[in-house]
């Protein structure tokens, strides 16, 4: 099998480093403390523009190459790394990255040993074209398109985060060590 991971969202704490950066630099522009939506733009003051150019350009090192891993992550994956190696499952890093960040991406993944066969920098929303049989993710709309595109939710294995309890997902995680369990 050729399972996909996420990062931001399963491996790496991206709404820790960004809250982070908007209450040291952005503090006015908070309409609450901690991130419950995919969607940014409304929990904040700023559009979607002006926050993407914050996290993709003026902190890019802060929010990507300097953000923690999720609680756990660094454990749970080398288990699941070595649980791939024993059943012959390739694991494939799969994210969507804009070219400014990459580069903090592929050191974040090196800095923490996460070894990945291939990495491949996609728009969340194609994903599922990407060769593989399984994908770990977080985001609500790659799983939407990942139903659209492929038909159906299956392959689809969603960790559970604050915003997406609302998706009605066949397999829902909360650990990657789960992650084999959802694999047939």
């Amino acid at each position: 099998m050729r399972i996909g991971i996420d990062i931001d969202g399963v491996l790496r704490d991206f709404n820790k480093s960004f809250m982070g950066v908007m209450k040291k630099y952005y503090p006015e522009t908070m309409l609450q403390d901690e991130l419950t939506n995919w969607q940014l733009e409304k929990q904040f003051t700023l559009s979607k523009a002006e926050l993407q150019e914050i996290y993709w350009n003026k902190h890019h090192d802060a929010v990507f190459l300097d953000a923690d891993p999720m609680p756990n992550a660094l454990e749970q994956m080398r288990e699941v790394f070595n649980w791939a190696d024993e059943y012959g499952h390739n694991l494939i890093c799969i994210s969507s990255q804009r070219p400014s960040g990459r580069h903090n991406s592929l050191q974040w993944l090196g800095k923490h040993g996460l070894g990945f066969e291939e990495v491949h920098f996609i728009k969340g929303r194609y994903k599922w074209q990407k060769d593989i049989d399984y994908l770990v993710d977080d985001s609500p709309q790659n799983w939407h398109a990942w139903r659209k595109g492929r038909g159906d939710d299956r392959e689809f294995i969603l960790v559970d985060a604050a915003y997406n309890k609302h998706i009605p997902a066949k397999n829902r995680i909360f650990k990657l060590t789960e992650t084999w369990e959802k694999v047939v």
